[in-house]
């Protein structure tokens, strides 16, 4: 159910229509086509490939490797930061 809402808000955003603005400098047009085909908007693309290597390699380095999903200096502080501003963490939604 939640899939098939965020594939439709997903289309509904890249198929809507940016309009031209007085005081922005952003090209206007559908963000799909901004995307794909920016060289139609005078724009550059920056898109570079990569190896499935390189990918991989992400990959590993994003992998959780204690009880901690981050530094445990920066997760002590994280935490510390939602004590005090009496927040909780988000819970994890099972598949």
């Amino acid at each position: 159910l939640l899939q098939g809402e965020l594939q439709q808000v997903t289309h509904l955003w890249n198929s809507h229509i940016i309009c031209n603005s007085r005081n922005a400098v952003a090209p206007s047009g559908r963000p799909l086509l901004m995307y794909t085909l920016p060289h139609l908007f005078g724009r550059q693309d920056y898109l570079k490939e990569v190896s499935h290597q390189a990918v991989e390699a992400c990959k590993v380095e994003c992998l959780q490797r204690g009880p901690y999903p981050c530094d445990e200096t920066v997760f002590n502080l994280c935490c510390l930061i939602m004590r005090t501003s009496y927040t909780h963490p988000a819970q994890q939604m099972k598949p």
